[in-house]
Parts: structure tokens; C-alpha cells; sequence
């Protein structure tokens, strides 16, 4: 009889001990459009093996080599190549549902949603391409101007994201070149509507992302990043690796939910 109710408590108590799952780790990886060494990017990603990775400047030429050599360890993938530096893609080891393209107004460079299950629910990804400080918008403008006029533009992406999770409640990962250093508006903008990035942790890894090992010069910029609402962070770093002008970024994260009681 006691066994008997011995059992039946330790199940009674099981059923409401919430299970959390393994942490999410994500990868934001600008892989270079051309003059980069696919092959090493590639490894980066094997090595670190991210189980969602979100690349920017895709081309076709660094998805076959991606498949090639990964396409079991990321059977589900969602790319929009391009031959220049606007493609865009997720590969991922959990399903990929709700994929959808699309611009970042006012800049018309494509960004990249879907949503992965994860601890009972679905997280919204999105890979994000935001405006390089370099591009003129007129003939005249000079090269402050063209800095000053970019990170207008990348306020106002930033504004356009907030506005458009703004009643999302499941949770929002926002990955990828931002092309924006911790202390630019834009980002400011996430981090006021309750965004937290990943290298913002005390205890992370992290250091300048660009230039990386297909330029000669030294990385001085911090522009790839991994921000969060409604996840918490519990590391994340610069991978000093691969064939890119950036250096990837990775953030591992787990659920803010509480537990079930």
C-alpha cells in the first residue's frame, strides 16, 4: 500500500514539473557575396553548429557549397539567394514554418521570417539585412552625408520592426547585419521596446564583427547581433572564424516562461 502511494505521488508531482528544453542556439553569419572563402565559412557553421543559422549576402554559389556539405545536419532550409548582396536565408535542425520575404521599409533590402517550435510553443526569427552606412542617396552627397542619411534609414527599419512585433506574444529573435554598432539609434530603438542583445551580457564572448578574414584589416566594428523579447540569453559570442568580411555571431538562449506549477 505504501509503494502503491509512493508512486502515484512522485507521478502526481511529475505532471506539474515543467520540462524545459535544451537552449536555442542561433547564428546571424553575413557570409560575403564576393571574394570569400565558402569553404571556411561553412566549417564555421559545422563547427559551431548553430541549430538555426540566419545568412546574409547568400548567393547561389555559397548555397551549394552549404548543401553539399550540410544539408542532413540542416534538412530544413529557407534561402533567397541572390547574385548580389541583398540574398537572404535560414537553415535550420527544427522545422521551419510561416517563411515569409519581404523589405524592412523604407529600405527595400529583404529580410527573413519564420518560426521554429521551441519548449511548447513557436519563437518568431527574423534575419535582417539593415542599410550599410556607405550609399549615397543623391549624386551630391558626400561621404558624412551618405553616414548621416544611413542611420536615418536604420531608425527608422528598427521603428519598423518594433511596430511590426509590437503585439506579437510569442517570443521574437531579431538576427543578422545590422550594420549598426551598440550605440546607434536604431538599436536603441530595439532595446527601448524591450529588445536585449545577446553581446550585452556581462559574461559573453563577444568582439568586433567586421572587417573579418577576407579583408586584411583588423575587426574594429560590432555590427552583427543577435537581439530578444520574451527569451533570456545565456551566452553568446564572436566566432573568429570563417571566410567572410564579418565574423559570425552566436547567442544561446532558453525560455522566459515560467514554470508550470
Amino acid at each position: 500500500m505504501t509503494r502503491t502511494w509512493l508512486l502515484a505521488l512522485a507521478v502526481s508531482l511529475a505532471s506539474h514539473v515543467a520540462v524545459a528544453e535544451e537552449p536555442l542556439k542561433l547564428m546571424a553569419f553575413n557570409v560575403l557575396f564576393r571574394g570569400s572563402d565558402d569553404a571556411a565559412s561553412v566549417k564555421a557553421i559545422e563547427t559551431e553548429a548553430p541549430e538555426v543559422v540566419c545568412l546574409t549576402e547568400l548567393t547561389p554559389h555559397f548555397v551549394k557549397a552549404f548543401e553539399g556539405a550540410l544539408s542532413k545536419t540542416y534538412p530544413y532550409r529557407a534561402f533567397l539567394p541572390q547574385a548580389g548582396t541583398w540574398g537572404v536565408g535560414f537553415a535550420s535542425k527544427r522545422p521551419l514554418t510561416e517563411v515569409r520575404t519581404g523589405p524592412v521599409a523604407p529600405s527595400k533590402i529583404p529580410a527573413m521570417e519564420a518560426r521554429v517550435p521551441f519548449d511548447g510553443r513557436s519563437v518568431q526569427l527574423v534575419c535582417v539585412h539593415l542599410m550599410p552606412p556607405v550609399g549615397k542617396h543623391k549624386k551630391s552627397d558626400t561621404f558624412f552625408d551618405q553616414l548621416e542619411k544611413n542611420a536615418v534609414v536604420r531608425k527608422k527599419q528598427a521603428q519598423t520592426l518594433v511596430a511590426r512585433f509590437e503585439k506579437t506574444e510569442r517570443p521574437v529573435v531579431l538576427l543578422g547585419d545590422f550594420n549598426e554598432e551598440p550605440n546607434g539609434e536604431g538599436l536603441r530603438a530595439l532595446e527601448a521596446a524591450g529588445f536585449t542583445r545577446g553581446c550585452a551580457l556581462s559574461k559573453s564572448s563577444c568582439s568586433p564583427t567586421f572587417p573579418g578574414p577576407a579583408i586584411a584589416w583588423p575587426a574594429v566594428f560590432n555590427i552583427d547581433h543577435v537581439f530578444a523579447r520574451g527569451m533570456t540569453f545565456t551566452e553568446a559570442k564572436t566566432v573568429r572564424a570563417g571566410g567572410s568580411d564579418h565574423y559570425p555571431v552566436t547567442a544561446t538562449l532558453v525560455s522566459s516562461q515560467p514554470e508550470a506549477k
